[in-house]
């Protein structure tokens, strides 16, 4: 948490008067428009052309799942240990959300030798077999959930 506080970059929704949930809510609200789409895809990385490249490539539907539902797990543990820690109350929400996004990266990429690009580009890639996958959405639904939770709380 510490170190990631260090080198927290500024927050340009902070700068702007928004929450993530109500930028999620535009984002929501406008996702039809193709210049919405384009400018999340800039932003994203993505390009639906290009395609899976490195460990990406070889990754399957079920090797996704599992990574997950391995990041369900990683993110359950991170908010139980925020939650007990002794510091809890010096947290800052952001923090904490950033530190479980790079405890949780670095856990898959232990686990399964994946990387954040490695894992967007497989979803990307298999993106319509997910969209039907029961598992695939519970497990996200899941983590939206909790990492909702964590933005919502007060560790203070």
């Amino acid at each position: 948490y510490k170190k990631i506080r260090e080198v927290q970059p500024d927050d340009v929704l902070e700068r702007h008067g928004l929450q993530m949930n109500e930028f999620d809510q535009l984002l929501v609200m406008y996702q039809s428009d193709p210049q919405i789409r384009e400018g999340i895809r800039a932003i994203m990385g993505g390009n639906e052309a290009a395609p899976a490249a490195g460990k990406a490539k070889d990754v399957s539907v079920q090797t996704i799942v599992e990574a997950h539902r391995h990041m369900l797990e990683v993110l359950e543990s991170v908010i139980e240990h925020a939650n007990k820690s002794p510091e809890k109350g010096s947290y800052e929400v952001k923090g904490i959300a950033l530190t479980a996004q790079a405890i949780i990266a670095a856990r898959v990429e232990q686990k399964y030798g994946l990387t954040n690009e490695d894992m967007e580009t497989a979803i990307m890639k298999y993106q319509r077999d997910l969209a039907t996958d029961q598992d695939f959405a519970a497990i996200n639904m899941k983590m939206q959930q909790l990492m909702g939770q964590l933005m919502g709380h007060d560790f203070r």
